[in-house]
């Protein structure tokens, strides 16, 4: 029953997230890459084993791409919490 409710709410957070995206404004603003994807590895360092993985963040300090920060950091943060969630360390 516990693991049925960790999945529904799982879902509900996908739902609120897409009808947030879909109904929210594109801000497009400059964005420093390896500021965010630093930022994001920091927001997710308590997810389990997040501590077995090693972020080795190479960007450059200076590249920086116009786009919504918002919907941006959504996407690098599922792309580093898989990484974290589904790594194979063996």
């Amino acid at each position: 029953m516990q693991s049925r409710i960790v999945v529904m709410d799982k879902f509900i957070k996908e739902i609120i997230d897409y009808a947030r995206n879909a109904r929210g404004e594109v801000v497009k603003e400059n964005i420093n890459l390896k500021n965010l994807v630093n930022e994001v590895a920091e927001s997710l360092k308590f997810v389990k084993d997040a501590s077995r993985i090693v972020l080795d963040n190479k960007l450059n300090d200076s590249v920086e791409v116009q786009s919504d920060a918002y919907r941006l950091k959504v996407v690098f943060s599922n792309l580093i919490s898989n990484a974290i969630k589904y790594h194979d360390l063996a």
